[in-house]
């Protein structure tokens, strides 16, 4: 008999002929299974959803890429194909391809989401994100907004499999275990180096030659101070809060003592080195083009794949910078970047090179 949803099973008492013995009357009690999840996004909404959910449409490409390495891709229902971070982002196409289009990432059609089934849209937090919130509402779609990338990625992983009610989905489990021994074994390897306190610097530069410490950028010098103790970044006297989004012209720069700096790492793809891009299809080129100038001549500077550090293969960027410190992997991180592929994204194109040296030589 079913009350209010919650179960009671009732052992009847037997009362035995010719005994005064009586067995109990016994309530097992089973608890509601939870419905409804209320949580904040990543800009500080609440939001209430009856879970688990059948699916979501996403404008979000690095939560899409977490989830098929979580092994929820099937959950996505639909795609912000007019979006250049989806038309452009070769993991994106190789998982996606064939998932219906529910138009731009900034301003989704409603229509289009709702022929998919699905009344949530997840979407980035402080990239390109969807800007008709109110609209998809009275159409009685939920916008979720989510960064899906640097050190929160695994926070925000958490309402994605919370939502599905996947939390103890062996994939999940698997993969969570993975990148967390990846992460913990890079951590011991730099520290089994030995290294002085050294200083490192991230120039960041899009579309220009101004060197820009923000986004994926800031995330990469959070990431080495995560690494180990010894790095001290030197943009941090620039910024005191690493996770805010500043320009510095090169003036600003120079006058930092760059000729302090013991590493340069540089986000982006190196255009005159040859196989020097991940994806040939999502080539920006944008190692800064200012081959003379501070801070990119450095005898340390090293240019690495900014792919790296947008999804939780960050932990192959980590493996990476690791590696420019003189660190040793039984695999390298190419080789692990190209493992992951295989394993989780076998039908994405593989790496064919993801950091090495620079060189005013090799900028255009």
């Amino acid at each position: 008999m079913t009350v209010n949803k919650t179960v009671l099973v009732a052992a009847v008492a037997i009362l035995v002929v010719g005994s005064a013995i009586a067995i109990p009357l016994v309530f097992f009690k089973q608890e509601n299974v939870e419905k409804t999840y209320t949580f904040e996004d990543t800009l500080g909404n609440e939001i209430s959803l009856d879970i688990p959910l059948s699916g979501v449409c996403i404008t979000n490409p690095y939560l899409a890429v977490n989830m098929r390495l979580y092994g929820l891709s099937e959950y996505v229902k639909g795609a912000s194909w007019d979006s250049p971070m989806f038309m452009f982002d070769p993991l994106v196409k190789a998982i996606y391809e064939g998932v219906p289009n529910i138009g731009s990432d900034m301003a989704p059609n409603p229509t289009s989401i709702l022929q998919t089934e699905c009344n949530v849209v997840i979407s980035t937090a402080g990239a390109r994100d969807v800007g008709n919130v109110d609209v998809l509402k009275d159409h009685g779609i939920t916008t979720i907004f989510l960064s899906g990338t640097g050190m929160t990625a695994m926070d925000d992983m958490d309402i994605i499999k919370k939502l599905f009610g996947a939390e103890n989905k062996q994939s999940v489990k698997d993969f969570e275990n993975f990148y967390r021994n990846s992460v913990m074994d890079t951590k011991e390897k730099i520290a089994a180096l030995g290294l002085d306190e050294f200083t490192f610097l991230i120039p960041h530069a899009w579309g220009g030659t101004t060197p820009r410490y923000s986004g994926v950028g800031a995330h990469g010098g959070l990431a080495m101070k995560m690494l180990t103790p010894k790095a001290k970044n030197l943009l941090s006297t620039l910024a005191p809060d690493d996770k805010s989004s500043s320009v510095f012209v090169s003036s600003d720069l120079i006058a930092a003592n760059l000729d302090s700096v013991d590493y340069v790492f540089i986000l982006g793809v190196a255009p005159g080195t040859p196989n020097g891009r991940a994806f040939p299809d999502n080539f920006i080129g944008w190692v800064p083009s200012a081959p003379m100038s501070q801070p990119y001549v450095n005898e340390n500077a090293y240019w690495f794949d900014y792919n790296l550090f947008f999804t939780l293969f960050d932990f192959v960027g980590y493996m990476a910078m690791a590696e420019m410190l003189g660190a040793t992997f039984e695999k390298t991180a190419l080789e692990a970047a190209n493992g992951v592929l295989e394993t989780y994204i076998p039908e994405a194109t593989q790496f064919t090179n993801i950091f090495g040296k620079h060189t005013p030589a090799e900028t255009v």
